[in-house]
Order: structure tokens, then sequence, then C-alpha cells
């Protein structure tokens, strides 16, 4: 589960950990949007308030990302994480963190940047759900056929329906 600042009193547990204390570190280099990014994960085990007002928690996870902006200062970038997994080992947290974000950055930043999914009037569940199914189906159709960006395949297929057959 990612903490976030809504969450005060946890978040503020998560500052309070000293990078001594981690059960494990996994360092690594990444490239994205341009950008050369240090990331560093580090396990702990769970402080006593965590683990009372938390029934289920086992590890914090901090996830450190330092990149070089275009100004020539670093950006630091903190996201912390609470697992109910009792695993020491950084890397298999990294590893599941990483694969969290494809997807996030794969389907549900298209579905709500690109096709305005949070600005939908559809107010009924099923109905939302649905068309939440239907949107995944069509993005997944569009990338099977080589579109790599909903703009282009909107831009080839809309008002097409004959066309979008040809491609079921």
């Amino acid at each position: 589960m990612a903490v976030k600042g809504n969450t005060s009193r946890l978040f503020a547990e998560f500052k309070q950990l000293a990078v001594g204390e981690a059960l494990s570190v996994f360092n690594s280099q990444i490239k994205r949007k341009n950008k050369q990014i240090e990331s560093q994960v580090r396990v702990y085990p769970c402080r006593d308030w965590v683990s009372q007002n938390w029934a289920s928690s086992k590890r914090m996870i901090v996830v450190h990302n330092k990149y070089l902006q275009n100004n020539g200062t670093y950006h630091h970038e903190y996201r912390f994480y609470l697992s109910n997994i009792c695993h020491d080992n950084a890397e298999y947290f990294a590893k599941g963190i990483m694969q969290h974000w494809q997807i996030e950055n794969k389907l549900h930043w298209v579905k709500d940047v690109q096709l305005n999914e949070d600005k939908s009037f559809i107010r009924n569940k099923n109905t939302a759900a649905c068309y939440s199914v239907l949107m995944s189906w069509a993005l997944n159709i569009a990338r099977f056929n080589g579109f790599n960006k909903w703009k282009d395949w909107l831009a080839r297929f809309a008002n097409r329906i004959d066309r979008i057959v040809k491609m079921i």
C-alpha cells in the first residue's frame, strides 16, 4: 500500500526511519523520459506504532529516487509503502513496485488522461465498470495492432466502425 500525506501519523513514522536501520537496501539506475534516475529501495521492520495501528503490517519500504534536473540541481523524490509481506529482500519489493508503476503508466494514465475517465459523468457502478472494461479492451486491440499512441488510433478509426470490426 502506498502511504501518502493524508495519513499524517503513518507518514510521520516513515520520515523518522534512519537509513542505518534498514534490513535490506537495493540500488538501481533506470532511464525514464531521457533522465537517468538513481533509485534506492530500503526495507525496514515495522515500528511499534505501525504494527499496533495497521494490524497486518510486516514491512515499511522507502523508495528514494534522485535525478539531475535541467537547471543542474538534483531532484529528490521519496515514496513510502507499507506491506503485509514478511520479506527482507529490497530487490523483491523494488521489482513489485516497478511492475505496479508500469501498469499505472501504461493503462491507468492513458485511461485517466487520454480518455478522461476521471471526468466521466457515469455514476452507476455497473455501467462504470463495464465502460472501464470496454476501454481496456479497446486499448489492448489498438496496441495489438501496432498503435502505441491512443491519439493515433483515434485519428484513424474515429467514426469508422467498419475499420474497427476488421481489426477485431
